[in-house]
């Protein structure tokens, strides 16, 4: 980019173009989830309150399993540590197995 030719405008508009296209991605994301794993995300949008912070979680890189996204996790198949990274922020009660849907605070 030759930033000599950018204004503010320029880059404000390159910065909004950005931020629609990841509310984009994350809705794709929580649709997805809620196809291929809909237990886990009944269980996630309880506890969150909404699709679209739903949304945002799962794509937000955590601390534990080595600073991945749940949605990184779940990608390499390993639903069962997105199931225990909720369990570690929200008391979710069950097993990969159930439900999950009795939820305590």
């Amino acid at each position: 980019m030759d930033k000599s030719g950018s204004t503010f405008e320029d880059i404000a508009n390159d910065i909004a173009s950005v931020v629609m296209w990841r509310e984009e991605l994350v809705s794709s994301a929580i649709d997805i989830l809620e196809y291929r794993h809909p237990k886990l995300a009944l269980a996630l949008i309880e506890n969150v309150g909404n699709r679209k912070r739903a949304g945002h979680w799962i794509c937000t890189h955590q601390r534990v399993n080595g600073g991945k996204s749940p949605c990184e996790l779940l990608a390499d198949g390993d639903e069962d540590s997105v199931w225990d990274l909720l369990d570690s922020i929200w008391r979710v009660d069950g097993s990969p197995d159930k439900a999950r849907t009795n939820l305590t605070y």
